[in-house]
């Protein structure tokens, strides 16, 4: 989750169709950008090669990961996770 989060930091976005990292390239600013959806040329990450390649695609906004939520540990003074397991 903590690579998901920098990743995400970083404008990479996970495609949840596709299973892959995407982000925009430098010459993103040449994509159709509609309400919903984008069609131009990304940059996605190939796990087997270990290297990002370019690819023309249509990402459909709602299938982009949202913001990975980072559980927090519980605070000092915080009894709600202390005793549990316990008797």
């Amino acid at each position: 989750m903590l690579a998901a989060s920098e990743l995400f930091s970083r404008d990479w976005r996970y495609h949840k169709d596709e299973k892959f990292w995407v982000t925009r390239t430098p010459d993103s600013n040449k994509n159709e950008v509609g309400r919903s959806c984008e069609r131009g040329v990304f940059w996605v990450f190939d796990p087997l090669l270990w290297k990002k390649t370019i690819k023309h695609l249509t990402l459909d906004y709602s299938s982009l990961e949202e913001r990975p939520v980072i559980p927090t540990p519980p605070q000092n003074g915080d009894t709600t996770a202390q005793g549990q397991g316990q008797r």
